[in-house]
């Protein structure tokens, strides 16, 4: 039987005493987040790069205590050339569920199976993969304004990473605020930043906006990308350009 088979410790291989990933652990998973997902049927699977679970009941546990705990005992009295012949036979058996993120799948639907499956050898198991994709782009985004020094807030940094939201970041900065919510607004201001210059003329141009509309901006603090230049705005962004640039010339001459 299977459980019978992994009574005795010595048996056991080291990765079961690895830590069970949950999807919160992906390194930078918030730039998974993408409208782009792909879901693949009868997907062929390499079990050793199942890394981890979407189930809550088996986080902060290793591979051999999820093992151990899985539920429905009676599915363990079965010899291992059972077990192989529903997974490879059986059409009728519901196919196991995955995302996968980079070369790593983690467990949607399908534990039992997942989790036998690692620790009877098994090379690969077929199931329903929802493949997710790296947002390059935005992670060089998020990189470019943190070299430059703002504090950026991902507000959906503590959601599934499999969500399909667009993204949401708060731009922080002196005292103030600029919210992006969308993908499309992240590089609105990314190009908006870059293209604006150190420049005399630039910063003219910027004091006479704000002398436009002097109240409004000392009692506003939250901005979005279409208040950049209705409100003045871009004068304290010139500054805090200006205010970076400085200080980067002082350091590379000290």
């Amino acid at each position: 039987m299977l459980k019978a088979r992994f009574l005795k410790e010595e048996r056991l291989p080291c990765w079961a005493y690895e830590k069970v990933k949950s999807v919160s652990e992906i390194k930078n998973r918030s730039f998974y987040y993408s409208k782009d997902s792909i879901e693949h049927s009868s997907y062929i699977v390499p079990v050793t790069k199942i890394k981890g679970t979407t189930h809550p009941d088996y986080e902060g546990k290793i591979w051999i205590q999820m093992f151990n705990g899985l539920k429905h005992e009676s599915r363990f009295d079965i010899s291992i050339e059972e077990f192989n012949y529903v997974l490879d036979q059986k059409p009728d058996v519901h196919e196991p569920s995955y995302h996968k993120y980079g070369d790593d799948f983690y467990i949607g639907e399908g534990n039992h199976r997942s989790c036998i499956s690692k620790f009877i050898g098994r090379e690969t198991i077929r199931g329903i993969v929802t493949e997710h994709f790296f947002d390059h782009e935005l992670f060089e985004a998020y990189n470019s304004l943190i070299a430059e020094g703002f504090r950026i807030v991902n507000q959906l940094e503590n959601k599934d990473t499999y969500c399909k939201e667009d993204p949401y970041w708060e731009i922080h900065f002196f005292k103030y605020r600029i919210d992006l919510k969308s993908r499309e607004a992240i590089f609105s201001f990314v190009n908006y930043y870059n293209k604006l210059k150190i420049k005399r003329i630039n910063f003219l141009k910027a004091s006479f906006l704000k002398l436009l509309n002097p109240l409004e901006e000392k009692k506003k603090k939250e901005y979005t990308l279409a208040d950049l230049k209705k409100l003045s705005i871009e004068l304290t962004i010139f500054k805090y350009k200006r205010n970076l640039f400085t200080q980067i010339f002082i350091w590379q001459n000290s």
